[in-house]
């Protein structure tokens, strides 16, 4: 038997809302609301993609553009799916889009205690740039700025 395919589709609200927000909830301590998903569905410059495998929905990524960088603010891979290569082809996108004249870095911010996070992040050849405090409105904790640029290798 053929193994299912991985695809990337962009995030629809009606159609993927409920599989994200159940990918979100299991995911994170705080987890975005169904609100925040649909506000930055609307907002100017923020992407969103789903991974699904038979119809199922096993990840997303939100990124913002920005004017030189872009900005993962939401990535997340269902438990059952995880370490089978559906983060990095999220991530895949805003790094596909990197060149040296426009957008030429990608950037996140991950708290200190989210270790999968920042290993996952380095495996893609991300690295930790730079530590802020005060960076989640939500939790007393400094964040790892990880940073990805334009020119270095992708491996993923």
């Amino acid at each position: 038997m053929a193994s299912s395919e991985l695809k990337i589709g962009y995030f629809n609200v009606e159609k993927h809302l409920s599989s994200v927000l159940e990918i979100e909830n299991s995911s994170f301590e705080i987890p975005w609301t169904e609100d925040e998903f649909k506000t930055y569905k609307r907002t100017r410059g923020i992407t969103g993609w789903v991974a699904h495998i038979d119809g199922e929905v096993v990840g997303y990524i939100f990124y913002e553009s920005k004017k030189h960088h872009f900005n993962v603010i939401n990535l997340a891979v269902a438990k059952k799916s995880r370490r089978q290569g559906v983060g990095s082809k999220l991530l895949s996108k805003p790094l596909s889009k990197l060149s040296a004249d426009r957008r030429n870095k990608v950037r996140t911010y991950v708290r200190e205690a989210n270790l999968k996070a920042q290993l996952f992040l380095q495996h893609c050849g991300f690295i930790a740039a730079n530590i802020r405090a005060e960076c989640f409105e939500d939790i007393d904790e400094v964040a790892y700025e990880m940073v990805f640029r334009h020119g270095w290798p992708i491996d993923i």
